[in-house]
């Protein structure tokens, strides 16, 4: 089921990128919260096509990668510096699927693609890519939930997710593929969303991210 899900939910974003047909759409993804193309023109400004008034802001993040025939722009993260900031409570969920394509440029170090301002050891939910390039979820700052089986390759467009059910369980997904699955039940707190950074400044993500999608349920 989840990986119907994912292909449902992948087909949307390709196909979909004017917000008042998305808008007609997104209730055909059942739990849908946020979902940030990341592909506007304008680089300041991620407009979320689910949810009215849930704009995030960009710093020192520049639309970036053309991929030809594929899914157009792109916004690319510099490794140092760059970020998305989402300021708002509604996609802070104990509950969740985290989506994104990405496209890692530097690997074997750590590429965060969702974090978030809490601050470490404060519990809050950080999706990355590891230093060993395989997906991982955990508590930031202060301890791994799981991570795939599979691995991330560098200069490569790769679908990723992770969903997380009230009881701690945990899949992972690669290119629509489970890729490993656990139990570890956390009590998580929240700050603001960060896309492309943790609280620490060594894990930030270095490439281009499109599309992330925020659900309300596990897969």
């Amino acid at each position: 089921a989840g990986s119907s899900t994912l292909v449902h939910i992948t087909c949307k974003m390709r196909t979909l990128t004017k917000r008042q047909r998305f808008m007609r759409s997104a209730q055909k993804i059942p739990g849908l919260v946020a979902y940030y193309p990341l592909n506007d023109s304008v680089s300041t400004n991620a407009i979320n096509y689910a949810l009215a008034n849930l704009s995030a802001t960009g710093s020192n993040t520049d639309v970036g990668i053309n991929q030809a025939g594929r899914l157009g722009r792109a916004y690319n993260f510099n490794g140092t510096s760059s970020l998305i900031l989402v300021t708002s409570n509604v996609v802070n969920l104990s509950v969740f699927t985290y989506l994104a394509l990405i496209y890692v440029t530097t690997i074997n170090v750590i590429n965060t693609i969702r974090g978030d301002t809490k601050g470490s050891g404060t519990r809050a939910p950080q999706f990355r890519v590891n230093a060993s390039n395989n997906l991982e979820l955990l508590e930031q700052g202060v301890a791994s939930i799981g991570s795939s089986t599979g691995t991330v390759s560098a200069d490569t467009w790769t679908l990723v997710a992770v969903s997380y059910d009230s009881s701690g369980v945990y899949t992972f997904y690669i290119n629509g593929v489970p890729s490993g699955t656990g139990t570890n039940l956390r009590a998580f707190d929240f700050g603001d969303l960060w896309i492309g950074q943790s609280t620490n400044a060594s894990e930030l993500f270095n490439g281009n991210i499109q599309h992330f999608v925020n659900i309300n349920r596990a897969l």
